[in-house]
């Protein structure tokens, strides 16, 4: 039984390893569990107990690519290069892969540059590039229903996606985020909490030392353009600078559209999803050495990788002083390793499950709600601000330019 239900998981090929009518049932009885309206301005969503969660996976559709999004910083750059200016847009702003010929015997120093790097500011922009994504592709995207123009019932980043999914794992991070729905469509946006703002002003050095090695090695594996030279040892890393991709995907009976920054292109010619890879780094000399079973780290990269169709993996392996050694290639199925103490349907079955509850709680159009999350908490939080009240404000995302073209 136990091998069945493992080879199960393991299946990737249809995105739908089980029936409509098993997974919608297993949904129903997880809302009845795990749901609570307490009034109409505040709800609770538990996470824990997270066997709860433990069912067969949600039903997930295959994950399709309508759009790439690439960083408005690197357009306004490629606009005053008159050389580059048409492969830019022949390539839609897509970075692509560039290895070196030999993948082992490296010296790649991941800690040059770091005292000039500037760490990116999350949320600092929210979803304006999305919203300016639709309106730029309305006619492609949109239904004809003034109601409901739109046929997603959420648009937010993958980012959010994730965070919320592996709470279960990750019982000391706090996270927020607002929803808004508006002409039928639910737009979440990420809040930067305190801690948070915390870390990322005062981080420690580990911290800062590990986010920059990740952002240096993209560096010396990826160019602008295919057959180019990789970026090399002066670069040093701009995560304001990468491109985008925008999907649309379901759960559940829920409809997504979210964009997702991608790494790389490992093919000249970008025609699917799959076509697209992450690049990582870790510890070690092999790919034995990458811990699946214990490591939640790579429960993240497994997320990350699934909600947009990605199978390939390149991890850097490094020593503890920032080199890397050599290149290997990770299968985002080997991520899976049969003793993991992690269980990736938990976190797709909160995930529904949240969305679920979103739906039944946040009702009024154009208002804001906020999910919250505290660390070590149990439950997340649903709130219903005042619209006169300062935390209403504060959160509220919609731009009127967006509202007057949808």
């Amino acid at each position: 039984m136990n091998n069945r239900r493992n080879n199960q998981f393991r299946h990737r090929e249809n995105f739908s390893p089980y029936s409509r009518q098993k997974n919608n049932e297993s949904i129903r009885n997880q809302n009845r569990r795990n749901f609570i309206q307490f009034n109409e301005s505040n709800a609770l969503v538990y996470i824990h107990p997270s066997s709860n969660y433990n069912n067969p996976y949600p039903e997930i559709g295959q994950p399709i690519e309508i759009g790439i999004l690439p960083s408005e910083k690197r357009v306004l750059e490629m606009q005053q290069n008159e050389d580059k200016k048409l492969d830019f847009e022949k390539t839609r702003g897509i970075k692509f892969l560039a290895l070196p010929g030999n993948c082992e015997n490296l010296c790649f120093d991941l800690k040059l540059g770091l005292e000039r790097f500037v760490p990116h500011i999350p949320h600092q922009n929210g979803i304006d590039p999305l919203l300016k994504w639709i309106i730029s592709n309305k006619e492609k995207i949109s239904q004809n229903n003034k109601m409901k123009p739109l046929s997603f019932d959420f648009v937010c980043w993958r980012g959010l996606l994730t965070t919320m999914s592996v709470s279960p794992y990750e019982k000391f991070k706090d996270w927020m985020f607002s929803v808004i729905l508006y002409k039928g469509t639910y737009y979440m946006c990420e809040i930067e909490t305190d801690s948070q703002k915390e870390e990322r002003i005062h981080p420690d050095e580990k911290t800062k030392s590990f986010t920059y090695w990740g952002h240096k090695f993209e560096t010396y594996i990826t160019s602008d353009f295919p057959g180019e030279n990789a970026y090399g040892i002066d670069e040093v890393p701009d995560p304001d600078s990468n491109f985008s991709t925008i999907v649309s995907n379901s759960i559940g009976s829920h409809k997504l559209m979210y964009g997702a920054e991608i790494d790389c292109c490992f093919t000249n010619d970008h025609k699917e999803l799959a076509d697209y890879c992450e690049i990582k780094s870790s510890r070690g000399d092999s790919l034995s050495d990458l811990n699946f079973d214990r490591n939640q780290k790579f429960l993240k990269w497994w997320i990350q990788s699934y909600l947009v169709g990605i199978k390939l993996i390149k991890v850097g392996l490094r020593n503890d002083d920032g080199i890397i050694k050599k290149i290997i290639d990770c299968k985002v199925d080997d991520l899976l390793a049969p003793k993991r103490w992690w269980k990736e349907n938990i976190c797709l079955n909160l995930m529904a499950e949240i969305l679920n509850s979103i739906k039944i709680f946040c009702t009024e159009e154009n208002c804001v709600y906020i999910a919250t999350r505290d660390a070590s908490s149990n439950s997340i939080r649903i709130s219903k601000p005042r619209r006169d009240s300062e935390e209403f404000s504060k959160n509220y995302f919609l731009r009127n330019w967006f509202k007057e073209k949808i």
